[in-house]
């Protein structure tokens, strides 16, 4: 993946992460759904992956925690 591919790619984990902390503090419920659907984005990026869904799911609930704290 070349410099520029990886930078667009961080540059949207990003947004993401934003975008689903925003929603997280709305109510639990959607607070499960942000994490699943960070989670989904980390799987993607990636490669989608077989056998371990706790990493993404686990570093979708840091982040969002981190996210919520510091904003």
């Amino acid at each position: 993946m070349s410099a520029a591919s990886y930078q667009h790619l961080e540059n949207a984990t990003v947004i993401h992460q934003r975008s689903y902390a925003a929603h997280a503090q709305e109510s639990p419920r959607l607070a499960k759904e942000a994490v699943a659907a960070l989670a989904n984005h980390f799987w993607r990026v990636r490669g989608c992956p077989i056998g371990s869904p706790e990493v993404d799911w686990f570093l979708a609930e840091r982040e969002l925690r981190y996210l919520r704290l510091h904003g």
